[in-house]
């Protein structure tokens, strides 16, 4: 039971590198591959909608004051900056790149539609886990040791969050 609670834990938090470890042992026939995709999708799900409608709701409460006018004027640069199309783009972007509940949040404050913000975020989110499936697979067939496998998609994913964020901040 505590094995699922840890499992269930990870899928919900989907941080990049506890998911790629559970992948490994998920690969390496500790859990089944069917549950952990299952899993990992119903987090998702709960983890956009529980996002956005806290965001949606607490956007209401905070309407006013400092934190409103902090909100709105990153609203107003956000939609200067990508457009109306761009947004769709972002929005898969920022799925596969980010957690999907602060993004669900950050869509509900920005005012775009639940089911579009869902769709993309969900999709985005879907790429993401295909590619920790991916970078898993290919590790684990070029090393058979698993603990040493492990330890390389530990890395790799470490070392790619690094240059993602460091690409996304402008500093490479």
């Amino acid at each position: 039971m505590q094995r699922w609670l840890i499992i269930i834990s990870i899928v919900f938090v989907q941080e990049s590198v506890t998911l790629s470890g559970l992948l490994v042992k998920t690969y390496q026939g500790d859990y089944s591959i069917w549950i952990v995709t299952l899993f990992f999708l119903i987090a998702t799900i709960i983890d956009i909608v529980v996002g956005y409608f806290l965001g949606k709701y607490l956007k209401q409460f905070l309407n006013r004051g400092g934190i409103h006018a902090f909100a709105q004027k990153w609203s107003d640069r956000f939609y200067n900056y990508i457009g109306r199309h761009g947004r769709r783009v972002y929005l898969l972007l920022l799925g596969y790149f980010s957690f999907p509940y602060l993004n669900s949040f950050i869509t509900a404050w920005l005012g775009i539609p639940f089911w579009e913000s869902f769709w993309y975020l969900f999709f985005g989110n879907i790429f993401f886990y295909i590619t920790a499936w991916l970078l898993v697979l290919g590790v684990t067939s070029i090393i058979p040791n698993p603990l040493v496998a492990f330890a390389v998609v530990i890395g790799l994913t470490v070392l790619i969050t690094i240059i993602l964020r460091l690409w996304r901040s402008r500093k490479i």
